[in-house]
């Protein structure tokens, strides 16, 4: 027994992590030959024995259960490296403690998928502290017992949520529930991937409810504008939304991320880093698009003025993005600098961290100068492939708008209009290479035609959602996202309430296809705000909770979409107050 807190706790505690962690401080035998330290191994089995570099490896060890807990304040947090110093001293090679304290004081898990940053760097520091002292770490993940939460924490958490199929504790091993939970604590994010038409996300299928709000690394970068990304983060997550699709670029404009070619702001991409890891914290994922077929925030009209500058452009053309090779290797370039850069504030790169749900290449192409679309298709299938060769883990989208092209039987039929056809887009041919995992689409029935008539537009939309998931499911076999849907609050006699309805038609028309498990896998509207930022809305921009009947349409979507999948863990604290 150990005591601490006038408390005793007992040695043994359930789940212990059976693997060790290895810091990269080498051979942890003394050497007497003077031979040079052997970078970092594993300790594996062999039958009966421990093995390190070849060696049977025998242990002297002991605990200190209590080290996350004393590393999470100042004055108990030098306690943490005097012990570990000590261990040490007298030969021992590796310290038992706990990685685990649910909803507790100093709790590591608040709430299921809910963790405290502050107690996780605390862990963070313990093992860091390991490492500099040359100690090895068995870490345990739960208590069988109450002490620092333990299954009876995890049991009364499903039991609060009208989950729990027992109130015994013993229910923890059983029960589907608290399974979920545990799974999700070992494993906090997994990568999202792709099975046919479907998202899947820890064995299931995962459809999104997810929005639109481009500014926020352009918000992250100033003190004064910065709360706003955890806001509007921490009210999607209460509405019940999985994904915020927002970008990963700005070209030369003000608070530029790339200033010049290959040239980046730092304090910029730490806005960036700050919001992948304030998504991370709030557990929403982000579509992140990492150029602009438009002029906002540099796009590619950005890159070819760069080129011209320098002396190295083909053309003046906007158009010139997509074939000329001295803007070809500038953006990729681009995509390796982001899709490598190591955030300074998790310490993860970002392709390896699943907080990303994946990759948009360009938001909205258009290549008009050369309506056959084989110029952007030669740059989408180039660009793709590149990034695949660099990032294998996430997905990747174009980031069309889904207009047919002069050749696809459908684009005298579907398109909202006859110059839709001539863009250098095709919906089916651009989505079609096999490093395109995923089709994208917009829906914008105002931007789209004349016709002013509100309800030739409610009927267009419903052809177009239809067209295109019919596209996914007999075509590209690939999920189909609506990753930008809205209506303009500058229409003649618009209401409110229009929008509403154009909401439900998309929101409808998306679980329809969830019910039938077809390639319908989520819709993103276009696009939210909080209160205060009136001055950066468009025509299309609401803050949700400020109209009661829109609220309601966007948390009941995340309701339904969740009974079809299954709710997240972390989804289940605010489903059960909006559903």
């Amino acid at each position: 027994m150990v005591a601490g807190n006038n408390l005793f706790y007992p040695i043994v505690g359930f789940a212990s992590c059976v693997a060790f962690i290895y810091m990269s401080f080498g051979d942890l035998w003394v050497d007497i030959h003077g031979e040079a330290e052997q970078p970092l191994s594993f300790v594996e089995r062999n039958g009966t024995h421990f093995m390190l570099d070849g060696r049977i490896f025998y242990i002297n060890g002991w605990n200190s259960y209590w080290f996350m807990d004393h590393a999470v304040n100042s004055y108990s947090k030098p306690r943490i490296k005097q012990m570990l110093q000590a261990g040490a001293k007298m030969g021992l090679t590796v310290c038992r403690t706990w990685a685990f304290n649910d909803g507790d004081y100093n709790a590591l898990q608040i709430s299921p998928g809910q963790f405290d940053e502050q107690v996780f760097r605390a862990l963070d520091y313990v093992i860091a502290e390991a490492k500099q002292q040359k100690i090895r770490l068995l870490l345990a993940i739960v208590n069988n017992l109450q002490a620092y939460g333990g299954k009876t924490q995890y049991v009364k958490w499903a039991w609060e949520e009208g989950l729990g199929l027992s109130a015994s504790n013993d229910s923890f091993f059983y029960d589907p529930s608290i399974r979920r939970y545990f799974k999700h604590y070992i494993k906090p994010l997994s990568f999202v991937e792709r099975n046919g038409t479907h998202f899947m996300l820890d064995g299931r299928i995962f459809y999104i409810n997810g929005w639109n709000s481009y500014w926020f690394m352009d918000h992250a970068v100033n003190s004064y504008s910065k709360p706003r990304i955890k806001q509007m983060l921490q009210a999607g997550a209460k509405m019940g939304l999985t994904v915020c699709r927002t970008w990963a670029f700005n070209d030369g404009d003000y608070n530029a991320l790339q200033i010049s070619p290959g040239q980046f702001d730092e304090q910029v991409f730490r806005a960036l880093d700050y919001v992948i890891a304030e998504a991370k914290q709030q557990k929403i994922r982000l579509l992140l698009a990492i150029v602009n077929n438009l002029q906002a925030y540099g796009g590619k009209t950005q890159y070819v003025k760069w080129a011209w500058e320098e002396g190295l452009g083909l053309s003046a053309s906007n158009d010139s993005f997509f074939y000329d090779p001295s803007i070809r290797r500038y953006f990729k370039h681009y995509i390796k600098t982001v899709l490598t850069r190591k955030n300074t504030i998790t310490g993860i790169e970002y392709r390896d961290d699943p907080t990303i749900f994946g990759w948009e290449l360009i938001n909205e192409p258009r290549c008009i100068t050369d309506a056959s679309g084989d110029t952007l298709q030669e740059w989408i299938e180039e660009m793709s492939s590149f990034v695949k060769a660099i990032d294998k883990k996430h997905l990747l989208t174009v980031g069309l708008e889904g207009f047919y092209g002069p050749k696809s039987p459908k684009n005298s039929t579907q398109n909202p209009e006859f110059w839709a056809a001539d863009l250098g887009t095709d919906f089916i041919r651009n989505s079609m290479p096999s490093t395109i995992d995923f089709a994208s689409v917009h829906i914008y029935p105002d931007h789209w035609t004349h016709v002013e008539d509100l309800e030739y537009k409610l009927n267009f939309v419903s052809r177009w959602m239809r067209s295109h998931i019919e596209d996914g499911d007999k075509e590209l076999k690939k999920p189909v996202m609506f990753t930008e849907f809205g209506l303009s609050s500058q229409n003649k006699g618009f209401n409110p309430a229009q929008r509403d309805r154009f909401y439900k038609i998309v929101f409808d028309l998306i679980y329809e296809s969830a019910k039938k498990k077809g390639s319908g896998a989520g819709s993103f509207a276009w696009q939210f705000f909080v209160g205060g930022m009136e001055e950066y809305n468009d025509e299309f921009g609401i803050v949700p909770w400020e109209r009661r009947s829109t609220y309601k349409l966007i948390t009941e979507q995340s309701c339904r979409l969740a009974r079809i999948g299954g709710a997240l863990p972390w989804q289940s604290e605010y489903l059960k107050k909006v559903c």
